[in-house]
């Protein structure tokens, strides 16, 4: 959303952020009344949701539009989120981690989550490793059940050296939760987030993430927006991503607790 706002700041326009509720049947009547209102000139429609695309209401009063995520259009702009969950999983690889479990979102529930969990699955399966078999809870981006979801995990396998969490604030509560378990991140437990949002550096530990280059993407979407509005045909814009070593993250401890999983 910075920046977004800052590329419309530079050149004259208002940005007005809605968040409409989306069903099968696609947004909520308030949102589509404001599209029908005359006001909006143009779309930016972040867009990872499977249920419905921001984006159809717009379309259906010919307002143009740019999609940030994987909604099907013509023009977008999107993060190598792949590659994001391939450099994760294979950075905990190299530190010497096999017992590793997953805290992740229901992949049917966000286009995002569901890309990230196939470079993991890529990692993981090149390494060697059954991707099936690795411990995984599902939580809602929130601190608190990144919190819930670590517990269950190393409650259940006491045995794991490593959580790759698909986002920063989860992996936060799954530190802290570790803490309260008595489990020492990271010489006992490696923790890995995704997105490096600004309170990833000054946690305790700060926190090995994905850093997923989030102002350009708003950046470079809402550039895209005016060239569309200019009549331009930019072409899609896929973003790389990269790691952001800290310190959640480390070499596997030499004598980790338990079993391990099964290789293929």
């Amino acid at each position: 959303i910075q920046g977004v706002e800052a590329e419309c700041s530079q050149r004259g326009y208002n940005l007005l952020l809605s968040t409409p509720h989306l069903t099968a049947d696609g947004a909520d009547e308030n949102y589509r009344q404001l599209m029908q209102s005359g006001y909006i000139e143009g779309v930016l429609a972040i867009d990872n949701v499977p249920l419905a695309s921001a984006l159809e209401a717009a379309r259906e009063r010919d307002i143009p539009g740019v999609v940030l995520g994987y909604h099907k259009a013509q023009y977008y702009v999107r993060s190598d989120d792949y590659a994001g969950g391939r450099q994760l999983m294979e950075h905990v690889l190299g530190l010497g981690h096999r017992q590793i479990a997953i805290i992740a979102v229901p992949e049917q529930f966000h286009f995002s989550i569901g890309e990230r969990l196939k470079g993991i699955r890529h990692a993981a399966e090149a390494a060697g490793l059954d991707f099936n078999a690795l411990p995984k809870a599902d939580g809602d981006f929130s601190l608190a059940s990144g919190a819930a979801c670590a517990g269950q995990l190393l409650e259940t396998h006491p045995h794991l050296t490593a959580l790759i969490c698909m986002n920063d604030r989860m992996a936060m509560g799954a530190i802290q939760q570790a803490h309260l378990l008595g489990r020492r991140v990271p010489d006992d437990l490696t923790v890995v987030g995704y997105d490096n949002i600004p309170t990833a550096e000054l946690f305790a530990p700060s926190l090995t993430t994905i850093d997923q280059q989030a102002p350009e993407l708003g950046r470079s979407a809402a550039r895209m927006l005016f060239e569309v509005l200019e009549k331009k045909n930019p072409p899609p814009v896929h973003m790389p991503i990269r790691l952001v070593e800290r310190q959640s993250s480390a070499c596997v401890p030499i004598s980790p607790k338990g079993g391990g999983f099964t290789a293929r």
